[in-house]
């Protein structure tokens, strides 16, 4: 019986022994790994360099076959490994093989155009929530269009690896997909005659400093100030959060009370002070979700954002550009297309404040940067929600962008744009530079014009159509030397060119 018991505890010993040798084999034996990115259902950029990147065990042989193209690395002493296909073409899904000491296939891979799809709130905003979405949804059967959402992330450092699934357009996926991306995809796709791959990287609530790498807020003193900023932000933390304790306990207390007696409770509840993780940290998003992207081949860039710094439009005015012109060079694929969303008409802040229209001033400003198209949505917001059903107008009209900037057609895809105005007797005409055939109200006269004079006070004004040039005079203002048009936070603008593309907001002066 000892013999037994001794024979069974070396036998436990023993095979105890072996699954501690093997797990220490699986640890010392990294499998290859390939970037999520590419995984089942992926796009591919078209007539590019494709890089293909991963981890492996330092060393270790890597080979990629796709196609008719075969690539080979070694990973280096830190376990990562890059290959490079060239110059891929449309054509029937194929499988991808990553192979190194164990393989990886990756099925139902296309070639086509892939979008980096970014921003905050409005470009996260989901098919299901737009408008017709259900007649939308019904009718999505798309399979040369993909779509990969991905895992919220901040992070201190920049990140490698990423999570998500691409998805091929169907009624069961597309509900899940960016509205606004969905649209442009729907328009761009059969145009180009190419699979479109749409990667969503979007995380509400959030600041362009968010998404900037930590190089680009150290491009000027405006946008180094950020970090000087979070770095004071951190240091009071703790007291901030010894309020915040308070306040929530107080809520609490407040919430049972009229819990008991029956009374209605509309008292909102106190947000935690930012600190460590914040989605706002300055180059959190950016180390989070857009390293790990790098450098993933993309034909474009649409991005939509701008909601959460409106009221910081002077310090936009150097993070926007600073941001497109950081993104390019990391991607490293020259002057990327990067199409924007300036904000649309909404009362975020009452009916006469401007900080949003001050907002898309600057962001049209953005459009000296070569390769660069910005779609306007003054028209189409909602002065009552920040977050706007109307999704597929924003698409189209990004959609056009593209077509026209970026693959070369011949199709309208701007609005008037203002060039000029001059004095005439009591009136100023404004002249566009382009944009301005057939010119016409949407309703039965011009709205949201104003005029002011040397006292610079703005007063409402009336337009009248003259060809391609517009006549505003105002009874307030007898001898005005200013113009603005829809220069308001909650504008209802209302004119519009031949092709139903609207002008887009304007002033004459600049004035702080």
């Amino acid at each position: 019986m000892n013999r037994m018991r001794t024979q069974t505890r070396a036998l436990r010993f023993a095979f105890a022994l072996c699954s501690t040798l093997v797990s220490i084999f699986r640890v010392a034996r990294a499998d290859v790994s390939v970037n999520g990115l590419f995984a089942d259902h992926a796009v591919l950029q078209r007539d590019a360099t494709v890089p293909i990147w991963g981890s492996a065990e330092p060393d270790e042989a890597i080979t990629v076959t796709f196609r008719d193209q075969k690539a080979t690395a070694t990973a280096d002493a830190s376990g990562l490994w890059k290959v490079e296909l060239k110059n891929l073409k449309p054509g029937e899904p194929a499988t991808l093989t990553i192979v190194g000491k164990n393989v990886i296939t990756v099925a139902d891979v296309l070639v086509g155009d892939v979008w980096l799809c970014s921003g905050q709130s409005n470009m996260a905003f989901e098919l299901r929530s737009a408008e017709n979405s259900g007649t939308e949804i019904t009718a999505a059967n798309y399979p040369l269009i993909r779509h990969i959402r991905l895992k919220l992330k901040s992070a201190e450092t920049p990140q490698k690896t990423l999570q998500g699934q691409w998805a091929v357009c169907s009624p069961a996926t597309a509900k899940d997909f960016t509205a606004v991306g969905y649209f442009f995809a729907k328009e761009v796709q059969p145009a180009s005659g190419v699979p479109i791959g749409l990667i969503n990287c979007t995380w509400g609530g959030t600041s362009a400093t968010a998404w900037m790498s930590k190089e680009a807020l150290n491009s000027d003193p405006v946008c180094a100030a950020v970090l000087d900023q979070w770095a004071k932000t951190l240091a009071e933390y703790p007291a901030a959060k010894l309020r915040y304790t308070d306040k929530l306990a107080e809520w609490e207390k407040a919430q049972a009370a009229a819990k008991a007696t029956g009374m209605p409770f509309n008292l909102r509840k106190p947000n935690p002070p930012p600190g460590l993780g914040d989605r706002n940290t300055p180059a959190g998003l950016f180390n989070g979700m857009i390293s790990p992207l790098i450098p993933y081949s993309l034909k474009g860039i649409v991005w939509y954002q701008g909601e959460q710094d409106a009221s910081k439009y002077a310090g936009y005015r150097h993070w926007f550009p600073a941001m497109i012109t950081q993104w390019r060079r990391d991607f490293g694929q020259g002057d990327l297309p990067f199409l924007y969303v300036q904000l649309p008409n909404h009362n975020s802040e009452g009916a006469n404040s401007m900080s949003w229209a001050f907002m898309r001033g600057v962001q049209a400003e953005a459009l000296a940067l070569p390769n660069t198209g910005m779609a306007v949505t003054i028209d189409v917001g909602d002065n009552d929600n920040v977050h706007p059903k109307r999704k597929e107008a924003v698409g189209h009209r990004l959609a056009l962008i593209a077509e026209a900037k970026v693959y070369g057609m011949k199709v309208p895809y701007e609005g008037p744009i203002f060039d000029s105005a001059t004095v005439e007797a009591n009136a100023m005409i404004v002249r566009f530079k382009r944009g301005a055939e057939g010119l016409k109200a949407r309703g039965e006269t011009l709205r949201e014009f104003q005029l002011a004079g040397a006292d610079k006070q703005f007063r409402p004004a009336a337009a009248i159509i003259e060809g391609s040039t517009l006549r505003v005079t105002s009874l307030d203002v007898a001898n005005p030397i200013a113009v603005r048009y829809a220069w308001r936070n909650g504008s209802e603008a209302n004119l519009l060119n031949k092709d139903d593309l609207p002008a887009a907001p304007f002033r004459s002066d600049n004035w702080k």
